[in-house]
């Protein structure tokens, strides 16, 4: 496999074209959900989570097509009454071991998504249209592959601590964290993508070259647990209410 510093000459040909017109979205929402169940239907202040992402998206009149990825009926519904794209997703990409990417190459081997895609995972209430704006500006400004939206990890991960014979012990003495290189984490929003560099760097993942940070501006929770969405229920109502002046 080509690395990451050096490209193949197919990836160097398809960086160089002009990416035009409205880019495609697309909203994955699994059933299966292990640690948080049925976490894309709980309803965040009277709204069901995956209606966040869906609503954004449309709100933002940035995509030629909004197609949401599901095998859950309920989200089917809520997509179709949404009038947004639907895929039934078949069981074999449904397991907990099928990964974002293993989802988007089936994707792309049935649908044209042109130069540039959004991929949402739709647990993060928290993007706006702005978000998806910014983070589309970035992507043609750079001439990126990839274009990830990132919160800063706080506390500095170098601060994690590990267990030796029942004991905490530093990893190693990296001094005051004031002085420690920031570090960011996707977090959960969107990935603006080149599908066809992807489907050459598919071993990479979403991490493959010429990726950019679109640092969240605000707050952001991928939710993943039920302290997640706690999380969430309160920041959200924080943040809503000051972005209304209240």
């Amino acid at each position: 496999m080509t690395t990451l510093n050096q490209k193949a000459p197919e990836i160097v040909q398809l960086e160089e074209q002009a990416i035009h017109g409205k880019p495609k979205c697309i909203i994955l929402a699994r059933k299966g959900s292990k640690r948080l169940k049925n976490k894309r239907k709980l309803l965040l202040n009277g709204k069901p989570l995956i209606m966040y992402n869906i609503d954004v998206a449309k709100e933002s009149d940035l995509f030629d097509g909004i197609m949401v990825s599901t095998d859950d009926e309920d989200v089917l519904e809520m997509a179709y009454e949404a009038k947004v794209q639907l895929h039934k997703r078949e069981k074999t990409l449904c397991g907990d071991t099928v990964q974002m990417r293993h989802v988007i190459r089936y994707l792309m081997s049935q649908f044209d998504y042109g130069n540039c895609c959004c991929l949402m995972g739709a647990c993060n209430p928290f993007v706006t249209p702005d978000d998806l704006k910014e983070g589309l500006k970035l992507f043609r400004d750079k001439q990126a592959n990839y274009v990830m939206s990132v919160k800063l990890v706080k506390p500095p991960v170098e601060n994690a601590r590990r267990l030796i014979k029942g004991c905490l012990e530093p990893i190693k003495d990296l001094g005051r964290s004031q002085t420690l290189e920031p570090r960011y984490v996707h977090d959960g929003g969107f990935i603006f993508f080149n599908p066809n560099i992807f489907m050459i760097e598919f071993d990479w993942g979403f991490y493959g070259s010429k990726n950019y940070p679109y640092i969240t501006p605000h707050p952001s929770v991928d939710i993943d647990t039920m302290e997640d969405f706690q999380l969430a229920s309160i920041l959200i109502n924080r943040w809503q209410g000051e972005n209304n002046g209240g």
